[in-house]
């Protein structure tokens, strides 16, 4: 089973405790890392910078889809971002995160 990691980021502390959260209780990742960032970006045609939450999400392609549309209807952003791509990690790790994704 491909194991698969998540970007996107939240415009508060509280927020990306939150989304967590939920998603972890849903079992649709194994673990979420959470990190303050600078961010600058072009919005509505406005340069933009703020401070936000980047979130870490591991988890795998079987629940890619649902962790994708969870993110969509859970995140506090219009658009958030939602970058992923397939992972490769120790046995170890691996099979904690396929055995935590899967309860």
């Amino acid at each position: 089973m491909t194991l698969v990691l998540v970007l996107t980021t939240e415009s508060s502390l509280a927020n990306a405790e939150e989304l967590s959260a939920k998603i972890l209780k849903k079992r649709l990742a194994a673990c979420i890392s959470m990190r303050m960032v600078k961010s600058s970006y072009i919005w509505n045609g406005e340069l933009e910078k703020n401070v936000e939450v980047e979130l870490l999400i591991k988890s795998t392609k079987d629940n890619l889809e649902m962790l994708l549309e969870a993110l969509l209807k859970l995140h506090s952003y219009e658009t958030p971002e939602l970058i992923y791509w397939p992972i490769n990690a120790s046995n170890g790790y691996k099979k904690w995160l396929l055995e935590t994704c899967s309860q």
